[in-house]
């Protein structure tokens, strides 16, 4: 009881060192792995020649500690949630539970979120916060968990782009500042809403609404930058070597 008791102190404050560490010690990893590769405009600080042996061996070796970790984050949780359950110590029957087909959707969707942040550049909050208000989470719950995932997936996307020279620090100074000042008044007018009307369902309609305009708008954007450089003489359907 010892043991629970202090995990239900951790669990109502931020200071939960194992699970955050797990986090932080990934974000420094990552961070070493980008610097130790190097790219095409900055050489690797270890002096790894790009797309050699080893570069891609760091990588693979990344992956394999990732999915190390994650299994024990998993054991570690679902053990906890067990332990809450069974004497009913600050467990919630609303809650996420670690098993089976929620377990196997949690795993899909934080890969997913990962890939669409790394890979096309966008808000790993726009795969977090739908799949999280799918299986039940409270808005408010949804909300702030899907934030402090970005936050790792956008270290991640900030370092690649840095270590690749493409990163504008004055447009993602001014876009950040706006969208945390965003993200703000979001969080406030959701949680007064739930409290007032108990649903949140509304939250599921503007999610829709803000994907369907995506859906219409990114296409346009893309054309007349896609159009732009057609006149620049690009080639539109050539591919670059990573190496």
């Amino acid at each position: 009881m010892t043991f629970l008791s202090s995990l239900a102190k951790s669990e109502a404050t931020h200071w939960q060192w194992v699970k955050q560490g797990l986090n932080v010690s990934l974000i420094f990893m990552l961070i070493f792995m980008n610097l130790a590769m190097g790219s095409k405009s900055k050489d690797s600080i270890i002096g790894i020649q790009l797309c050699s042996a080893w570069f891609w061996i760091i990588q693979l070796v990344f992956i394999g500690i990732c999915v190390l970790i994650t299994w024990y984050a998993v054991r570690m949780n679902k053990r906890e949630q067990e332990l809450r359950k069974l004497y009913d110590v600050n467990y919630d029957p609303t809650e996420v539970i670690y098993e089976g087909r929620v377990l196997r959707i949690l795993l899909t969707y934080g890969f997913l979120g990962g890939w669409v942040a790394g890979a096309l550049g966008l808000g790993g909050g726009s795969i977090y916060n739908p799949a999280l208000l799918s299986l039940g989470v409270n808005p408010r719950v949804a909300s702030s968990t899907g934030m402090y995932l970005v936050l790792f997936t956008a270290i991640n996307a900030t370092v690649v782009n840095w270590v690749s020279g493409t990163l504008n620090f004055a447009y993602s100074g001014w876009i950040g500042t706006w969208s945390v000042i965003g993200s703000i008044i979001g969080f406030i007018l959701a949680e007064a809403y739930v409290k007032k009307s108990g649903r949140q369902s509304f939250f599921v309609w503007i999610l829709f609404v803000v994907f369907v305009l995506s859906v219409i708008v990114t296409p346009i954007a893309a054309y007349f930058s896609l159009k732009k450089d057609k006149e620049a003489g690009h080639n539109l359907m050539a591919f670059e070597s990573p190496c």
